[in-house]
């Protein structure tokens, strides 16, 4: 199964704080694809690929635990 990230944004502001970002997960085709929204802590210190691996790990539990609703 491929994966990519996209639109990861940062803020601080009036409305709070924090990460958002989606991921796409791929499968069978390019043309079937799940896509889950991530919202994570604000972590200024963090590096891109850090915060790209904790989207991900959150993408992952979140798809794990909607499939098991099922």
């Amino acid at each position: 199964m491929d994966y990519h990230i996209e639109d990861i944004t940062a803020f601080d502001n009036d409305n709070g704080s924090g990460i958002i970002a989606r991921v796409v997960f791929h499968y069978e085709t390019h043309l079937k694809s799940v896509s889950v929204n991530v919202h994570l802590p604000l972590d200024k210190e963090a590096s891109l690929s850090v915060i790209e691996s904790r989207v991900f790990d959150e993408a992952k539990k979140q798809l794990a635990a909607l499939a098991s609703a099922f």
